[in-house]
């Protein structure tokens, strides 16, 4: 396969030793050095990239596209590099084997909107399906990415040959619809930091490594970034992730942001209201109204928290303080709701922050 050239409005330069081969090869074995893909249920590759489960996808039946896409060369750019601009012609299909590719629209009078960010496993370019003569967004690495690269013509004779690459195309821009219906909902009927907050959650299922705590770690998201992608500014970002942060539900540094993705949906499905102004209906039944801030917490729930930090269970607590077990729960429970997460270990985890900012 040839690769565009580096003078070309794409960008893209053919890595040092590139290597033919299978995308699915690839990834399988990026998966056995390097993370678990939590049961995404591929066949099995075998060392010339050859793999198996070939047969027939039933209708609605979800389909790895990985599974059936053909051999193309491994393509390397470095943080920064264009992969294509406007004046490119909509002709590539682009895979990302390592890395993350910032996908914006440049608006006049305002600057980019991000349309999406897309890591390992993902496809983008998908305008190639249209042939048209140039391309209506930007593409840019976020950091070092490895590429797959395939014609607009190799996806179509892919198609012809495999009709489960036409299908599971149709389900990954069927995902990628109905993901920005939602955000444009979000859009026209939540504020900045309910924006924020449902970006952080998208970003951290897409984008984030798990941590032992149960916070999800993304690395290389800059403010900025998260600032084109809630179209906001980047102070307005920068106070609202200070926000979460005093509220225990992310951290962050220079290099890292922490997301405890759990606690942060909770907090938004008690901070978001329908266009009646009212709370959701399944949050009226078994929670208070929520505050702008976490409330504190009594004496009590205090030295209870301690106790659950030093890794005691409920009847231990409840032998330690002389009380009922279930007066234990009940403590906890009020716990759970002031701090607005879901267990233990995130009650422990946003009261340790807490104390720390």
């Amino acid at each position: 396969m040839v690769l565009p050239e580096a003078q070309g409005n794409y960008g893209i330069r053919p890595a040092f030793g590139t290597r033919e081969l299978d995308a699915r090869a690839i990834i399988h074995l990026k998966i056995l050095a390097s993370r678990d893909h939590l049961g995404r249920g591929r066949s099995s590759v075998d060392w010339q990239g050859h793999t198996g489960n070939m047969s027939p996808a039933r209708f609605g039946e979800a389909i790895d596209i990985l599974d059936y896409l053909p051999r193309s060369a491994l393509s390397s750019l470095e943080a920064g590099e264009t992969v294509y601009n406007h004046s490119a012609p909509a002709s590539h299909f682009y895979l990302v084997v390592r890395g993350r590719v910032r996908v914006s629209r440049i608006i006049p009078n305002h600057g980019p909107l991000i349309l999406d960010i897309y890591g390992s496993d993902e496809i983008f370019g998908e305008s190639a399906l249209l042939d048209r003569s140039y391309r209506p967004d930007v593409a840019v690495t976020l950091e070092a990415t490895d590429l797959m690269i395939w014609t607009s013509e190799q996806i179509r004779n892919v198609v012809r040959l495999r009709p489960q690459v036409g299908i599971a195309l149709g389900q990954i821009l069927t995902q990628r619809l109905i993901a920005f219906g939602n955000r444009l909902e979000s859009f026209a009927a939540g504020d900045i930091k309910q924006r924020l907050a449902r970006s952080l959650i998208h970003m951290a299922e897409r984008l984030g490594e798990a941590g032992k705590d149960g916070s999800v770690h993304i690395t290389g998201l800059r403010h900025e970034t998260l600032a084109e992608y809630v179209v906001s500014s980047r102070v307005s970002v920068t106070h609202w992730l200070k926000y979460f942060r005093r509220q225990g539900l992310v951290d962050y540094n220079r290099n890292r942001l922490q997301v405890f993705a759990p606690a942060l949906g909770e907090w938004l499905k008690l901070n978001t209201v329908d266009s009646g102004g009212m709370p959701p209906a399944e949050q009226t039944v078994s929670r208070k109204p929520p505050t702008s801030e976490t409330r504190p917490l009594s004496r009590r729930e205090v030295q209870i928290m301690d106790l659950v930090a030093e890794g005691l269970r409920n009847q231990e607590i409840a032998d330690r303080l002389r009380l009922s077990q279930q007066t234990i729960k009940n403590h906890l429970h009020s716990i759970f709701e002031k701090l607005a997460v879901v267990d233990r270990r995130h009650a422990a985890r946003r009261i340790a922050l807490l104390r720390r900012n």
